[in-house]
C-alpha cells in the first residue's frame, strides 16, 4: 500500500503542476498551434528520439561485450525508454532488469552494473553541459547563481569520488575496510553489504579501461546531443525560436531534476513548470511558452507511441525471416548437401 500511495502522491502532484502551468492556457491557443505545426521540425523530433534509444542500445551493446545482437538490445531499450517515459522511471528500470535477466539470461549483477556504469557517463555529461551554459549564460541567470555554483561543485564532487572509485576500486575498497575498522563500522550491515557487493561488482568489459571509457562517455556525448535536438525541435515545431544555448541550459536543469524520484509519466508538470520558470529567465513570455509546452508534451507522448510501432515490426521481420529459412531448407537442392 506504501507503493501505490507514493504513486498516487506523485500522480497528484504531476496533475497539480499542469494545472499550474496550463492556468491561463486557452483551449483555442492549443488549437491554433496544432494547426499551425511546423512538420519538418515536428520529424526532426522524432529521428532525435528514435536516435536518442539508438545511442542507448549501442552503449548497452558495448557494455555488454557485443554478446547480444543490436537488434534485440534496441527492443529491449525501446521497451524501457517508453515504459518509463508513458509510466515511471522505475517501471522502465523494473522492464529493463526483467528482460535481460527473463530473456537473455544476464545476472542482476551485470544489469545493475551496466545500470551504475551508464548513469554515471550521464552524470558526466550533465556536469560538462551545465558547466559550459551558465559560464556562457552567466548574467542572465542571477537568481540562480549561487545554486548552480553548489549544484556544479557536488556534481563534480561526486564525479571525482565515482571516477576514483571505478579506476582504482580494490585500492578504495582496501582504505574503506581499514576506515570502517578503525571506527567501528564494519559491524553496520548495510556498510559491510555495499562494501562487498563494489568488491565483487564485474569488470566493464574486458577491453582497456581507457578504450572503454572513451566509449562510453562518447555515447553519453551523442544520447546528449540528441536530446538536445529534441528539445530544440519540440520548441521550433510550435513555432518558439529560442537561443540554443538556453534551450541547452533548460534541458541540462531538467534531466537533473528527472533523476529525483518526485517524477511520474516522463517529468509531467515537474518538466513543464521547471521550464516556464527557467525560460522566464531570459524574458520568453508564459503566455507564449505555456500553450507550446503543453503541447509538447503531447506531442512526446505521440512520438513514445509511433516508437512502439518497433516491437511488431521486429516480430514480423524474425517470423518472415524464420519462414524463408523453412522454405529454402525444404526446397529441392536447399537441404543439407550429401556427403
Amino acid at each position: 500500500w506504501r507503493t501505490r500511495a507514493w504513486t498516487l502522491a506523485r500522480l497528484a502532484l504531476a496533475v497539480l503542476l499542469v494545472a499550474v502551468v496550463a492556468a491561463n492556457v486557452h483551449v483555442q491557443d492549443l488549437l491554433t498551434l496544432w494547426r499551425n505545426l511546423v512538420w519538418p521540425w515536428l520529424f526532426g523530433a522524432i529521428l532525435a528520439f528514435w536516435a536518442i534509444c539508438l545511442f542507448t542500445s549501442l552503449r548497452l551493446w558495448h557494455l555488454l561485450d557485443r554478446s547480444m545482437p543490436a537488434p534485440a538490445l534496441v527492443e529491449l531499450t525501446i521497451i524501457q525508454t517508453v515504459t518509463g517515459n508513458l509510466i515511471a522511471s522505475s517501471a522502465g528500470v523494473a522492464s529493463y532488469v526483467a528482460l535481460l535477466r527473463g530473456r537473455y539470461g544476464i545476472t542482476l549483477r551485470w544489469t545493475l552494473w551496466t545500470m551504475l556504469l551508464s548513469r554515471f557517463a550521464d552524470g558526466l555529461a550533465l556536469l560538462v553541459c551545465l558547466a559550459l551554459t551558465s559560464a556562457v549564460l552567466w548574467g542572465a541567470i542571477e537568481p540562480l547563481r549561487w545554486p548552480v555554483a553548489l549544484l556544479i561543485s557536488g556534481l563534480a564532487t561526486g564525479a571525482l569520488g565515482l571516477s576514483l572509485l571505478f579506476a582504482r576500486r580494490q585500492q578504495v575498497l582496501a582504505w574503506t575496510r581499514q576506515l570502517t575498522a578503525v571506527n567501528g563500522l564494519q559491524r553496520v550491515p548495510l556498510l559491510g553489504s555495499l562494501v562487498a557487493r563494489l568488491a565483487d561488482a564485474p569488470q566493464s568489459s574486458p577491453r582497456r579501461p581507457g578504450e572503454n571509457a572513451a566509449a562510453l562517455f562518447g555515447y553519453a556525448g551523442a544520447i546528449m546531443l540528441a536530446q538536445f535536438v529534441f528539445s530544440y525541435c519540440s520548441l521550433r515545431m510550435f513555432g518558439i525560436v529560442i537561443n540554443p544555448g538556453i534551450v541547452l541550459f533548460v534541458l541540462t536543469f531538467n534531466l537533473l531534476v528527472a533523476m529525483l524520484p518526485l517524477q511520474i509519466l516522463g517529468g509531467l508538470g515537474i518538466v513543464e513548470l521547471t521550464s516556464l520558470y527557467l525560460y522566464g529567465l531570459f524574458g520568453v513570455g508564459e503566455t507564449t511558452l505555456a500553450p507550446a509546452l503543453l503541447s509538447g508534451r503531447a506531442a512526446f507522448y505521440l512520438i513514445n507511441l509511433v516508437t512502439l510501432l518497433y516491437l511488431p515490426l521486429r516480430g514480423w521481420t524474425r517470423t518472415t525471416g524464420a519462414q524463408g529459412q523453412v522454405i529454402s531448407a525444404e526446397a529441392p537442392g536447399g537441404g543439407t548437401p550429401q556427403q
